[in-house]
């Protein structure tokens, strides 16, 4: 496997799926009240935002640039 590839798919594509990924994380938790579901939510905004994190890391690593993420 490459290193530009995780899980099988472009890191660029797995970059952006990423970054969508906790901005919904973070809105599901601006938008639960109910206190039993606030800590499970919690960990996965936080869960969200760590893979983004290491996908980043992984990206810089490997030189990965704005001009190798396609636009929507």
């Amino acid at each position: 496997m490459k290193k530009m590839e995780v899980l099988g798919m472009d890191l660029a594509l797995e970059l952006e799926e990423a970054k969508e990924q906790w901005k919904n994380m973070q809105s599901v938790y601006n938008e639960v009240s109910d206190p039993a579901l606030i800590d499970a939510v919690i960990y996965q905004v936080m869960a969200a935002e760590r893979r983004y994190e290491y996908l980043l890391r992984l990206a810089k690593s490997e030189s990965l640039t704005c001009e190798n993420i396609p636009l929507r």
